[in-house]
């Protein structure tokens, strides 16, 4: 699935293909071309995701680029399309926007990035069941109070002193 929905129903298609990977270079300073590289001592450099996984406005700029030719037949600037993105269609968007990286590559890159895909995916799905598991049986709750505690009683109102 290479699409994913905006928070107004609009659909976006993220495939990447040399033209997308130019824009993205110019508009980013990112290289796509360069997501996953791996050395000749079997060692992998994933800089580009790390960098788009942990910048979520890194990431919209990047799916804009992408998608740059959608945007601008529906006269939508780069702001307009931002607005259209929150936590939910940002993670769709990154998942189209990884699977259109899969799919540019050769069998043997894609091979590499479907297993890197697969694995976020799972570790995303393991989280989700981490956070559910921890809520229903009160985890969450006393590690919340406790990190809130200090925060809380550190705040207090301060008593006016009267001379």
């Amino acid at each position: 699935m290479l699409s994913f929905k905006d928070k107004l129903g609009r659909q976006w298609i993220c495939r990447v293909d040399v033209a997308a990977i130019r824009r993205v270079r110019a508009l980013c300073n990112l290289d796509l071309a360069n997501s996953v590289v791996v050395h000749p001592d079997g060692s992998t450099d994933t800089n580009v995701l790390q960098a788009l996984a942990n910048d979520p406005c890194l990431l919209v700029d990047t799916v804009f680029a992408v998608c740059k030719d959608q945007a601008d037949r529906l006269n939508i600037t780069d702001v307009q399309f931002a607005e259209g993105l929150d936590g939910d269609t940002i993670e769709a968007a990154t998942l189209a926007l990884m699977e259109g990286i899969v799919e540019f590559f050769p069998l043997a890159k894609r091979r590499l990035l479907m297993k890197i895909l697969n694995l976020v995916k799972q570790q995303r799905q393991q989280e989700l069941v981490n956070l559910e598991t921890m809520e229903k049986d009160g985890t969450l709750d006393s590690i919340l109070a406790s990190a809130l505690a200090p925060s809380l009683t550190s705040s207090q109102p301060v008593q006016p002193h009267l001379e």
